[in-house]
């Protein structure tokens, strides 16, 4: 080695060139001179294109992360499932408030007995119809917007007034009075100043005035006739023999009102 060299690089390695390192000698005389600050300068440099490359990457990921967990893709989907939580709300309030002297007639009725999937033919009982017209009467009636839920389901949803015969009377009443009640509908009263005390009064006059003649028989009204219960009491009863006591009357007139979202 020429002594000249070789001094060089005694002082390299007893700290006489400050930026020069041991990893540096190794390289050559042509690198010698090459201090880490400019290595890493190089390396520093190279930071910012990283940067400007990822970034965009990772915000493109966050978006469609937020978009797909927080904006609702269909609102028609939404109310449905709106729909279908409230008539399960309303089924699990029925099977729990069962009178006992349904219990044994869980299934026909339309409930989903112990779990077990229901008979055939038996996946549409009253109970089933009854919660249906029920949400519709939410939908249809703006009067229902102001009745508490527990005082909706209590007196709106159930199937029975009494230990009347259970009988499929709901759609029939539902239907029999909607076009009676067409100037009540949502969209037919949206600007209207009239308060809702005001048009449930209205709305039962209506049906208490209207109910008899339009359910009637052979252009015949229901009318009353003394000592009929418990042969004529349930509203089918009624609509079939045209006529029923005070407590067949009653149930009628409640059922009506019941099926339009009146408790």
């Amino acid at each position: 080695m020429d002594p000249e060299e070789n001094y060089d690089l005694t002082e390299s390695l007893v700290g006489g060139d400050n930026d020069a390192y041991p990893a540096d000698i190794s390289m050559g005389s042509n690198n010698r001179n090459t201090s880490p600050t400019t290595r890493c300068s190089g390396r520093i440099r190279s930071l910012p294109t990283l940067f400007f490359i990822v970034t965009p990457m990772i915000i493109f990921i966050i978006v469609v992360f937020l978009s797909a967990a927080l904006i609702p893709t269909d609102v028609t989907s939404n109310s449905s499932k709106q729909a279908i939580s409230l008539r399960d709300s309303m089924m699990q309030y029925l099977a729990r408030h069962i009178m006992p002297y349904d219990v044994p007639n869980i299934a026909s009725l339309g409930f989903q007995s112990n779990g077990q999937p229901k008979p055939d033919g038996m996946s549409d009982g009253i109970v089933d119809q009854t919660v249906y017209y029920s949400i519709q009467a939410k939908t249809l009636y703006p009067w229902t917007d102001s009745i508490p839920q527990d005082v909706y389901f209590e007196y709106v949803v159930p199937y029975a007034v009494t230990n009347e015969p259970r009988t499929n009377h709901r759609p029939l009443l539902f239907n029999a009075l909607k076009d009676s009640l067409k100037q009540y509908e949502r969209a037919a009263i949206e600007n209207s100043t009239q308060s809702t005390q005001d048009q449930i009064k209205e709305v039962v006059k209506l049906i208490n005035t209207e109910l008899w003649a339009l359910m009637g028989r052979d252009s015949k009204p229901i009318v009353f006739k003394a000592s009929q219960t418990p042969r004529i009491y349930d509203p089918l009863s009624v609509i079939a023999y045209g006529y029923s006591s005070c407590t067949g009357l009653a149930i009628m007139l409640v059922s009506a009102l019941r099926s339009v979202g009146i408790p």
